[in-house]
């Protein structure tokens, strides 16, 4: 059976492990992959509209962002071509009411993914209070299964990482793989 598996995938560690641990342990040769990269989007604002000069800057701005983009869904296809897993690369702007969250939600639904892969960044719970967390908000919403990969406490250090995961955090909890 043929698999759409969509990655959600940004600049940092936790995604670049994400995908090579995914690589490792849980696609199949048959599995069609689909690396996305959501990219901020500068509002359509009335006054840039009226503003051509702004208006300028603000495209600028937006190339810049989706140049950043494929160039970092590069990175990632490079991982993948060297792994041999077929793959797409599909960079978007989040949605108009600037939420990368719900891009993420709408694009898995369009693409009817069989599976959602992100990585966990290691928010603590105040973090999340304060800034939602993407990885739990595409849990609740997305209507495919959601694969959440965090490293583990070795890992992290392999990483360079500081920061940990605690063992009694909620959401690591729910969604923990074991590693």
């Amino acid at each position: 059976m043929t698999r759409t598996v969509v990655f959600a995938l940004d600049e940092s560690k936790f995604s670049q492990h994400a995908l090579e641990w995914s690589i490792h342990n849980y696609l199949h040769a048959q599995d069609t992959v689909v690396l996305l990269n959501v990219r901020h989007r500068y509002p359509d604002t009335h006054v840039a509209q009226q503003d051509e000069a702004l208006a300028t800057e603000l495209e600028k701005l937006e190339a810049a962002r989706l140049n950043q983009s494929n160039l970092l869904l590069q990175h990632y296809s490079k991982i993948m071509d060297s792994s041999k897993f077929a793959h797409k690369t599909v960079s978007l702007p989040c949605n108009k009411n600037g939420s990368i969250k719900d891009t993420i939600c709408d694009y898995t639904e369009q693409a009817h993914a069989t599976v959602l892969v992100m990585a966990s960044h290691g928010m603590n719970v105040t973090s999340r209070m304060t800034l939602g967390s993407v990885s739990e908000y595409c849990l609740r919403h997305v209507a495919c299964p959601v694969l959440i990969v965090r490293p583990t406490s070795a890992q992290l250090k392999t990483m360079g990482l500081v920061q940990y995961f605690g063992e009694n955090d909620p959401v690591h909890i729910m969604v923990g793989l074991g590693l």
